[in-house]
């Protein structure tokens, strides 16, 4: 039996200098840090169209609170896992005024498909008025389970030339590794969703808090899968760190701020959660 803590604060403080919880299961206890100034992400600065010039944005606007590692009954993958089994009732226990959840959904195929789950707090009103435009714009999704499809047999998808197809970018980085590792992943940032199948939902929490849940497709990519694939078998040996943004192509959307980040110290990926019981 896994027991979950769950992490408890004051809905008002707002010292960024609080450290928040993770809720987490035992069996993963102490394998994810929300990074706030310890990384090494370099994003667009305000006059980057002229300089080319990238800087450290500082802290992340939103907070990391949950993370988890599930395994599924099959094969088939499980997207607006927001709303599915065991992560449904995790994200329940998460109530936090003046934000909005930020669900990232990684889908890793397998006999037993996997989905590392993270989810972030976003304020709704940040004191980054560029980032809160660009955020908001970016959440803008039907407020219901189903997500927006493009395609009646694929709920979800978004076109191709979709803001959230164009804008959404993850920042990888191998901080502890072997080398062959890093050479795979890299630490360039990537527009994720022009290079894998990504789809998009939204919807609210038992608790009432209204969330967005991107979901990643490893397997829609054979390079992914194999990059993925050769990572896991090295994961107990890797600290990982992830930073997520969204592009700033303008300087109305300059410069970029980090939505969030995360540590991943050394996963044992035979530690999951069943999603179901």
């Amino acid at each position: 039996l896994t027991h979950w803590r769950l992490c408890v604060f004051d809905d008002d403080d707002d010292d960024d200098d609080d450290e928040i919880e993770v809720i987490e299961s035992d069996t993963l206890k102490g394998t994810f840090k929300d990074i706030r100034v310890d990384h090494q992400f370099k994003l667009r600065t305000l006059h980057y169209l002229y300089t080319q010039k990238k800087e450290d944005p500082g802290e992340p606007i939103g907070r990391l609170l949950l993370c988890d590692l599930f395994q599924l009954p099959d094969s088939n993958r499980v997207d607006n896992i927001a709303m599915a089994g065991k992560c449904r009732t995790n994200m329940a226990k998460i109530k936090r005024k003046g934000e909005r959840l930020f669900v990232l959904n990684y889908q890793v195929p397998g006999a037993n498909a996997l989905s590392l789950v993270c989810v972030w707090g976003v304020p709704t009103k940040s004191h980054n008025p560029k980032f809160d435009a660009l955020f908001s714009e970016f959440c803008k999704l039907p407020v219901h389970a189903e997500g927006e499809g493009n395609m009646e047999e694929d709920p979800g998808r978004v076109p191709d030339d979709d803001f959230r197809t164009m804008k959404f970018k993850l920042l990888p980085h191998i901080k502890e590794g072997p080398w062959m590792v890093r050479k795979l992943v890299g630490n360039g940032a990537t527009l994720l969703a022009q290079k894998l199948t990504c789809r998009h939902f939204c919807g609210h929490t038992n608790s009432g808090m209204v969330y967005n849940e991107l979901d990643i497709d490893i397997g829609s990519s054979v390079v992914a899968n194999n990059t993925v694939s050769i990572a896991i078998g090295y994961a107990k040996s890797l600290v990982v760190d992830m930073g997520i943004c969204i592009q700033g192509d303008s300087e109305e959307e300059l410069p970029e701020k980090l939505i969030g980040t995360v540590r991943l110290f050394h996963l044992d990926m035979s530690g999951f959660e069943f999603l179901y019981d």
